[in-house]
């Protein structure tokens, strides 16, 4: 992005929400986009240019109005700086992800507990057996959330 102009930038955003958005055939409507520090701060810095003459929106602002989504859900956009996408992506570029953030569609399942099990008899000793998950990020529905490389 770094040769890119604001327009392009939010053309390469809008492109993403709409492929999710039509993969999904319209179930899935994506308002939260997570980008890397760098990209955040470009979308924050560069001015938005529409037929050689410049606004006064940064791409950031011009971005969280004019998208597919806000005009279908008439939410704005919630874009998020993340230093994990940083390197991310395929062949280390760097990655953007955008979901449609929903407990239906996303979870973080609770840990088991620490289970201690019963003492199993050993010889001149016993045998102590003990369990425990942790939880990760689980993603229930597959197509709510969608990754974008080389941004």
């Amino acid at each position: 992005w770094e040769d890119k102009t604001g327009q392009e930038m939010v053309r390469d955003v809008n492109a993403v929400l709409n492929s999710l958005w039509e993969d999904s055939r319209t179930l899935f409507k994506p308002l939260d986009v997570f980008v890397p520090l760098y990209q955040f701060t470009l979308l924050n810095e560069t001015p938005i240019v529409i037929g050689g003459t410049g606004t006064a929106m940064t791409a950031m602002e011009y971005l969280k109005k004019n998208n597919v989504i806000t005009q279908l859900t008439g939410q704005e956009l919630r874009v998020h700086p993340s230093r994990y996408l940083k390197g991310a992506g395929a062949g280390d570029t760097d990655r953007m992800v955008i979901m449609d953030r929903n407990r239906r569609n996303q979870c973080l399942p609770m840990p088991m507990p620490y289970l201690l099990s019963q003492p199993v008899p050993a010889p001149l000793a016993a045998e102590l057996y003990a369990e425990m998950k942790l939880g990760s990020f689980h993603i229930r529905q597959k197509g709510s959330m969608m990754y974008a490389d080389g941004i």
